[in-house]
């Protein structure tokens, strides 16, 4: 399911699975409650796998909205979030010197 969120938490239906924040340029919040900064940071065209009755979504900019992606299965086993705490893969967060050079080449080019 692709959900279109905004500065306002939005709770997703799935419980477990794989989320993907498909904007090039916003950051989503993920977190367990509706709660500003409860969460943790899932950074543009990162992903991130749960498990949690429970997941709340929003972007993080001001005046913005981002598309994030989320499908009912874990496609990797890198990160996970589940029991209230959470981790991630360096390689799904982080983006290389590269990958943010394209960024600024996009934005700005």
């Amino acid at each position: 399911m692709i959900y279109e969120v905004t500065n306002e938490f939005l709770k997703i239906n799935e419980t477990k699975g794989t989320i993907q924040n498909t904007s090039a340029i916003n950051t989503v919040e993920v977190s367990d409650s509706a709660a500003q900064n409860s969460g943790f940071f899932l950074y543009p065209l990162s992903k991130i796998s749960f498990n949690e009755p429970a997941i709340y979504l929003r972007c993080v900019e001001n005046n913005a909205s981002a598309y994030v992606r989320v499908v009912s299965f874990v496609v990797d086993s890198g990160g996970s979030v589940g029991g209230g705490s959470s981790s991630s893969s360096s390689d799904s967060s982080v983006a290389s010197d590269e990958e943010i050079d394209d960024l600024l080449d996009d934005i700005f080019g």
